[in-house]
């Protein structure tokens, strides 16, 4: 069973993260966050547009970097919200400090779909289990 982010869980997250480093508070356009988190749940007969984990929480990733609904923090906010999702559903992202701000700098310049960002999340999570 997919564990899903609702988008007060977004917000929570935007707001601890503009708290503890700092930015505008706010957002600038929430239909985002709710087109979204919408977007990844629809299934028709067993079936997703968003199949997996990963894609699910590159279409997440992809919104907030990219269409940019708050008024700052929109690329922390990218990240925590995926790898939050990711880790509620057993998987954890490894990945470079360095490579991880590429990635999100390609996605905010509009330079990488969901499809791409899903792609790098897949090579580079594994299972809690198998990072021991």
């Amino acid at each position: 069973m997919t564990i899903y982010l609702g988008v007060d869980d977004i917000l929570y997250i935007h707001d601890r993260l503009i708290t503890s480093t700092g930015g505008m508070p706010g957002e600038r356009d929430k239909s985002i966050l709710f087109q979204a988190t919408t977007a990844i749940r629809i299934e028709q007969n067993g079936w997703g547009r968003f199949i997996d984990f990963f894609s699910k929480a590159a279409k997440l990733f992809h919104a907030i970097a990219a269409e940019k609904p708050f008024n700052d923090g929109n690329k922390r906010t990218a990240l925590i919200t995926a790898t939050t999702l990711l880790k509620r559903n057993g998987f954890d992202l490894v990945s470079s400090p360095e490579e991880i701000v590429k990635v999100c700098q390609t996605v905010e310049a509009g330079k990488a779909s969901p499809e791409v960002i899903a792609a790098w999340m897949r090579e580079r999570c594994r299972a809690p289990e198998a990072a021991l």
